[in-house]
């Protein structure tokens, strides 16, 4: 039950509040770091929001172990934050599993670049998640890389996608997110390069709108990033028949197909609804399976109806 109305908050406690509010939704307590990090205002530190939480009246709208912070609705902050803990250990695993794939992807036909995505570039692995990567492509063959991949997977792999989720490709022309919301600016700003540092930079300034929403956002420092030879010799080999005017006529192909695969794949969508899941452009791919954002959207709206918080006209 909430305790009273948040009318007394300060504007620093609600866009607190807010935030922890939004992670509850992937039950996933934050620490005083990570609110400040992913806070939708600056003009503050780690030392003031820690300050701030402790205080009354935001006090009595959030729990805290003295580590993770989480909703005071949410009556399982313990199992939560331990929970949480073994999945960073997992966290810990996974991370060297993407790395010795992220080998792999680089050297394939056309590949330019390999982050990490999705939960694992949150710092935690669920024991049912997958290791979701971003694949940045040259310029009018990201279809032909896509489609090697895939193949990778289902021969090689028997079509396994735990430790092999590829699910966005964008091409090294179109790194801007077309998508603005609050979702798409939290799997921006917390992207992991694994390859190519150049491109995750480059990546990250074509988005630089996420500012607006995340202004504490610091780029990656590319820790543990593996070095690659730009164009090794392998990989021009395998490219050199591709490079051409039937390398272009191929992707285009390749794009027509997966287009149909997934309009026969997924009949019960509307048009719109594949258009958005399953983007089909010369310099952007995606494939996610299940309408996920608007359920997101719809559990945070929920969570800051219930702390009478109004959403923004974003609806975040």
């Amino acid at each position: 039950m909430i305790p009273h109305t948040t009318d007394a908050l300060t504007k620093l406690q609600e866009d607190i509040l807010r935030t922890i509010l939004y992670f509850d939704v992937f039950h996933h307590p934050l620490t005083a770091d990570e609110v400040y990090r992913f806070l939708p205002s600056n003009s503050t530190t780690p030392g003031e929001i820690l300050t701030a939480c402790q205080r009354p009246p935001l006090s009595t709208f959030i729990q805290s172990d003295g580590t993770f912070y989480s909703p005071a609705s949410n009556g399982e902050l313990l199992r939560l934050a331990q929970e949480r803990l073994r999945k960073e250990q997992r966290a810990r695993r996974y991370l060297s599993i993407a790395r010795f794939m992220a080998r792999l992807i680089r050297r394939f036909p056309f590949v330019r670049g390999v982050c990490i995505s999705g939960e694992l570039s949150k710092g935690v692995a669920s024991a049912k998640g997958d290791i979701d990567y971003l694949i940045i492509t040259a310029n009018d063959r990201l279809w032909i890389a896509r489609t090697l991949l895939i193949l990778f997977k289902k021969i090689f792999l028997l079509n396994r996608k735990k430790f092999f989720c590829l699910n966005h490709f964008v091409s090294e022309r179109s790194f801007e997110y077309g998508n603005h919301s609050l979702y798409a600016a939290l799997e921006v700003a917390t992207l992991i390069p694994l390859t190519d540092y150049d491109r995750y930079l480059e990546y990250e300034s074509a988005n630089s709108w996420i500012r607006e929403v995340l202004p504490n956002f610091v780029v990656n420092s590319g820790d543990g990033l593996i070095e690659f030879k730009r164009g090794s010799l392998v990989q021009r080999i395998l490219e050199f028949p591709l490079r051409g005017a039937f390398g272009g006529q191929l992707d285009g192909m390749l794009m027509g197909y997966w287009k149909r695969v997934w309009k026969r794949r997924y009949p019960e969508y509307t048009e719109e609804q594949r258009a958005s899941l399953f983007q089909c452009k010369n310099d952007v791919s995606t494939s996610y399976v299940g309408d996920f954002l608007p359920k997101v959207m719809t559990q945070y709206r929920m969570r800051l109806e219930a702390f009478h918080l109004k959403a923004t006209s974003e609806g975040v």
